[in-house]
C-alpha cells in the first residue's frame, strides 16, 4: 500500500530511480530518497539492446573497479548503449574503437550481447564495487571482561559496536573505523581501514557497516 501511494504522489509518470524531493514534501519521501543513493551506489545495468542505458551516466560495463565509462565523452552525453549495436544486435566493433579507450574497448567487446529486443534491468550487488580487504585489529591487554555462557549461564553478555567512516574526495578514498566495546564501556577491540572507492558520505556510513 505505501508502495502505491508513494508512486502516485510522486512519480506516477517516471521510476523511483528518477524521482527527486521538493524541500516541502512529507519526511518519507525524503527517506525513500536517500535509501536510493545507496541502491544506485550498488546498482549497474545488464546490458540488453541498451535503449535505456546512458553511455557515459550509468555504470554498465563489467569492471568491478567502477562498472563505468572511463573514457572521455566522444558521443553526446545522453547517448545510448543501444547506439553502439550493429541492426543484428552485436557490438559495432568499429564505432567502439573510434569512441573509447584501448581498456573501455575491451571490456565492452568482451560483453556479451542480446540479439534480441531483450531489455535487461537492473543488477544490485553494493559488495561487488567494494575493493577486497581485511582488517587489522588492535585488542585490550585485558581480556574479554564479560562472563557467560557454562561459567554463567543465566548472564547474557552485551557487545556494542561503534563504525563511522570518513570521505576524501580529493585522494578517492574512504577512512572506515571500528571499536567494540564490552556491557561496561571498556574498549575491547578496535581498527581502521583506508579503502581506494569513490563514495558519498552517506554511502560510506553504510559500507562501514557492512
Amino acid at each position: 500500500m505505501t508502495t502505491r501511494i508513494f508512486k502516485g504522489n510522486y512519480f506516477r509518470k517516471t521510476d523511483f530511480l528518477q524521482v527527486g524531493c521538493k524541500d516541502a514534501d512529507s519526511f518519507l519521501c525524503k527517506s525513500f530518497i536517500w535509501g536510493k543513493e545507496l541502491l544506485e551506489a550498488g546498482s549497474w545495468w545488464r546490458v540488453g539492446n541498451g535503449p535505456s542505458i546512458k553511455i557515459y551516466k550509468n555504470l554498465w560495463i563489467l569492471r568491478l573497479s567502477t562498472f563505468g565509462v572511463i573514457s572521455s565523452p566522444v558521443l553526446k552525453e545522453i547517448a545510448k548503449v543501444s547506439q553502439l549495436k550493429t541492426q543484428q544486435g552485436g557490438w559495432n566493433v568499429d564505432l567502439i574503437n573510434e569512441t573509447f579507450l584501448e581498456e573501455d574497448v575491451a571490456t565492452i567487446l568482451s560483453m556479451p550481447t542480446a540479439v534480441n529486443s531483450i531489455n535487461y534491468g537492473m543488477v544490485y550487488n553494493l559488495f561487488a564495487r567494494i575493493p577486497k580487504f581485511e582488517f587489522e585489529w588492535s585488542f585490550a591487554q585485558q581480556p574479554f571482561s564479560c562472563v557467560g555462557g557454562l561459567e554463567n549461564p543465566r548472564h547474557i553478555c552485551f557487545y556494542k559496536i561503534n563504525t563511522d567512516a570518513a570521505v576524501d574526495r580529493v585522494r578517492e578514498v574512504i577512512e572506515i573505523g571500528i571499536v567494540i566495546r564490552d556491557e561496561a564501556g571498556l574498549v575491547m577491540a578496535s581498527s581502521s581501514q583506508r579503502i581506494t572507492t569513490t563514495f558519498t558520505p552517506q554511502v560510506a556510513e553504510a559500507v562501514a557497516v557492512l
